[in-house]
């Protein structure tokens, strides 16, 4: 029992996780509320409605000679 979860869980996450092909590209033209509005799946709007928050999200630091 302990060895099938362990696979399982091992498989799972192993797993890729790619943007949804019918989602359209995730750029700022895309990101506004008139284009995913038109998303009709629910699970694949908030999909891209999460792509897009995290879009900008990182922000590398200047480097510091210290």
């Amino acid at each position: 029992m302990g060895a099938s979860l362990l696979t399982v869980v091992i498989l799972l996450g192993c797993t890729r996780t790619e943007a949804d092909p019918k989602l359209p590209e995730v750029n700022d033209q895309n990101c506004v509320p008139e284009k995913y509005t038109q998303i009709h799946d629910t699970a694949a709007r908030n999909r891209f409605i999460d792509l897009c928050a995290k879009m900008s999200t990182y922000k590398p630091s200047k480097p510091r000679g210290w």
